[in-house]
């Protein structure tokens, strides 16, 4: 029987190009670099309280490199009559697109549009990972690699930018301590981190998402070592989150036949 839906290649080679451009374009930002700053010398010109020590954001160098596996299963011809990949392909192509507006924003310290940008990437992603039905969808292991992992690492480590974000739009703004302090904000802010992360972990039973969120944690424990408030505050994130995920861990073994 003939397949009745066929993936036009304008999507699969769309989302490969999308890809290849959104790389090219976050390495150009900081060798040119965009805006005459690279992304780090924004970061420091505007300091927080949630901001992670440097050696966080290698996290990317991990999305960066299951979202390349994603890219070329998705190109496959096994996947040209797959209508969940065709669904999460055409989303991921506007995450390409939020992506790289986003660091024109940012470079150029349009700070509230970019804020705005990584609120619609955040909302993209976490359509692409309801569309991929985490937790209630059964998924063979290259699914889980090529499709489930992309996005629960990318989602997880957006959900906690888009919070540093705001941050630096706060501490731009000069209402870091409207209405709390900074480290009462800070602590706001992670006690949020923490109620998200439990439910994903919990409700979607996503331990990569879980292990992002603990991994951030431990890099604003790191950079805010001089704020035992903060400090202490994160790594109790990072203690809940590491437990959480070893429950599951151990919750997923206990019922596997």
């Amino acid at each position: 029987m003939e397949p009745t839906f066929t993936r036009k290649s304008t999507e699969w080679g769309g989302a490969l190009a999308a890809f290849v451009l959104m790389v090219l374009v976050n390495a150009l930002s900081n060798v040119i670099p965009f805006g005459g700053q690279t992304q780090k010398d924004i970061s420091d010109k505007y300091p927080t309280l949630f901001t992670p020590d440097g050696f966080t954001f290698s996290i990317w160098g991990v999305i960066y490199l299951s979202l390349t596996g994603f890219v070329i299963y998705q190109a496959l011809p096994a996947q040209r009559h797959n209508t969940l990949v065709s669904s999460v392909t055409r989303l991921f192509i506007l995450t390409c697109i939020a992506n790289i507006v986003w660091l024109f924003c940012w470079h150029y310290e349009q700070l509230w549009l970019s804020l705005l940008v990584m609120v619609v990437l955040l909302v993209l992603l976490v359509k692409i990972y309801r569309t991929l039905g985490i937790a209630t969808q059964p998924f063979i292991w290259t699914q889980r690699l090529l499709l489930v992992l992309p996005f629960s690492l990318y989602t997880g480590w957006i959900t906690v930018a888009t919070i540093a974000n705001l941050t630096i739009v706060q501490q731009a703004m000069g209402w870091e301590n409207a209405g709390l302090d900074a480290i009462n904000w800070t602590l706001l802010k992670l006690a949020i981190a923490a109620v998200i992360s439990a439910i994903v972990i919990l409700k979607r039973h996503d331990m990569i998402y879980g292990l992002v969120i603990a991994w951030a944690a431990y890099g604003i424990m790191s950079k805010q070592s001089g704020t035992p408030e903060i400090a202490s505050a994160a790594l109790l994130l990072v203690a809940v989150a590491v437990m959480l995920v070893a429950y599951q861990g151990v919750s997923r073994l206990w019922k596997s036949p």
